[in-house]
């Protein structure tokens, strides 16, 4: 279930590690590499990164299933357009392969379930 945000940022790789180091500090996270890649681990949440040019590509590697992909993109939206002028352009691809429903699955995610009342209160 790995997938990969690209984001292209204007700041500097040493200002940029230096932000991460940071906001990672603060939040528990262990951030081990240099300017140009490295990796990171928290207990809900694992990847990697890698800087090149003004491109910065964090992959997933590993995400606990109570933290939305939605809430981990806005944060790392939020590290690195703090760090640019204006919004950081981020694009995610999930590298995690789909999987297929059968015809029987299709099936029972159309059935309606029976109607339970349940008594009105006063």
């Amino acid at each position: 279930m790995a997938r990969t945000f690209s984001m292209v940022t204007v700041a500097s790789p040493s200002m940029l590690l230096e932000r991460a180091r940071r906001a990672g500090s603060e939040n528990g996270v262990a951030l081990i590499g240099n300017e140009r890649s490295g990796r990171f681990s928290h207990k809900m949440l694992r990847g990697e990164y890698r800087i090149i040019g003004p491109t910065v590509i964090v992959t997933i590697t590993y995400k606990h299933r109570l933290v939305p992909w939605s809430v981990l993109e806005g944060r790392l939206r939020a590290l690195f357009a703090s760090a640019s002028s204006g919004m950081a352009r981020v694009s995610g691809t999930s590298t995690a392969p789909m999987a297929r429903r059968t015809r029987e699955g299709r099936r029972a995610s159309r059935r309606r379930l029976p109607h339970r009342s349940y008594p009105h209160r006063r």
